[in-house]
């Protein structure tokens, strides 16, 4: 019913079916770090199915509404980030130093399953996502979610489909981040998606992200398999440099039925307003779509 906070040098280990759930109507993060004004150091978690029970929260307060009923928010939404405000996503860690999340299952976040913000020296590997309800609708369900000041960073093995990004590299995330920062020296290696929104996104405007591999992509998506994006047209111009991608396998499905439908684009997706640098590509095939 309130989030779980872990400290610096914790080590939490659960049996891979045991389930975390969110008890009914608590609106709240499963899981956060204890101090992210002071920063965190050396937390690791391994195994465990949480269980945000999104149809039994309060829906997404950016699509609220959508509801049927249409829901009153929470609280108005603030004009810089708050800890305090409810986003609905389901776990949260903030300013942490050699993280550790391995061998997890998240099920039915609200809206980002798994959200890190000035992260450094982390991992996250063989995940699983166990997306089947969405409240009220598939937008901002996220798998992994990076914001600023992110760097460092291994993200291995990923299976499931997303309603969103599988994994997001926001350098720039307005109120939704923290801090609005670089991210950079990131590889992203194994993901297999089917039916999936899209792969991996990577968001510039104007703070960069650099050195990213993305290798092993196997799936189909309905938005796009890889975006170098900018999103926010009133920002400035960003920078994407010094990115690899390579065997990946990218096939594009149409859009699942449902009120909200994604915007299907080219597997290899390019904004406008981005100066990308170094940017290679090594056995990357896009399939035919249906």
């Amino acid at each position: 019913g309130r989030t779980l906070k872990i400290g610096s040098d914790t080590t939490l280990t659960l049996a891979p079916d045991q389930r975390i759930v969110l008890r009914p109507r608590s609106d709240c993060l499963l899981l956060t770090n204890r101090d992210p004004d002071g920063g965190d150091r050396g937390i690791t978690v391994i195994g465990g199915i949480w269980d945000m029970d999104n149809l039994r929260q309060s829906p997404n307060p950016a699509w609220r509404d959508w509801s049927e009923p249409p829901r009153k928010p929470l609280a108005e939404r603030p004009k810089a980030f708050s800890r305090d405000y409810y986003l609905g996503a389901a776990i949260y860690f903030e300013n942490v130093s050699n993280l550790v999340f391995r061998g997890v299952t998240i099920r039915n976040p609200v809206t980002y399953a798994f959200h890190i913000c000035r992260v450094t020296d982390f991992e996250v590997s063989h995940i699983r996502f166990d997306f089947t309800t969405e409240n009220p609708i598939k937008g901002n369900m996220d798998g992994i979610h990076l914001d600023g000041g992110c760097r460092r960073g291994r993200i291995l093995d990923l299976e499931g489909a997303t309603h969103d990004d599988l994994v997001a590299l926001n350098a720039h995330d307005a109120w939704c981040a923290q801090t609005n920062a670089e991210i950079s020296d990131i590889l992203i290696d194994g993901i297999r998606a089917e039916g999936a929104h899209s792969a991996v996104r990577l968001l510039s405007a104007p703070e960069p992200v650099r050195r990213v591999t993305i290798r092993n992509v196997v799936g189909n998506f309905y938005c796009c398999g890889v975006g170098f994006t900018h999103y926010f047209p009133e920002r400035p111009e960003g920078t994407i440099e010094d990115v690899r991608v390579e065997h990946c396998r990218l096939r594009p499905i149409p859009a699942p039925p449902g009120k909200y439908r994604a915007k299907q684009g080219p597997m290899l997706f390019f904004n406008e307003r981005i100066r990308l640098n170094r940017i290679t590509f090594d056995d990357v095939l896009v399939e035919p779509g249906e």
